[in-house]
């Protein structure tokens, strides 16, 4: 049995330094714990995050990060778990992040995407 880290974050954290972070394979307590956890990076450039489609409790999931200048995201929906099928439960990714440079999105599930406060000269 594989370990997993479970991302509750309730109160307010300060991460005022941190500039790389990776999230791989992390279940999120809730949506508001993501938000909470990315709003406390001030000057983070740069965020590399790996789902698991069907281990997840988060549908909305939200990179709301002024500074952020580099996004990978992936999102792998396997096909099949245990013999069964797995079902697409849907969801979506959105992004507003105005000093967005680069990112990169590989997402095999039916998630919708969408872009808000584009930087310039997109």
């Amino acid at each position: 049995m594989e370990a997993q880290v479970l991302l509750d974050v309730s109160s307010p954290v300060c991460l005022p330094s941190l500039k790389r972070l990776h999230l791989v394979f992390v279940v999120y307590k809730d949506e508001d714990s993501v938000v909470r956890l990315l709003s406390s990076c001030p000057i983070l450039e740069e965020l590399y995050v790996v789902r698991r489609h069907n281990q997840d409790n988060v549908t909305k999931f939200s990179v709301k990060v002024p500074s952020l200048e580099t996004l990978t995201y992936c999102n792998v929906k396997p096909k099949v778990v245990g013999g069964e099928d797995v079902e697409d439960i849907g969801g979506s990714l959105v992004i507003d992040s105005e000093n967005l440079k680069e990112f990169a999105i590989a997402d095999t599930s039916t998630n919708s995407c969408s872009i808000e406060n584009k930087p310039s000269p997109w």
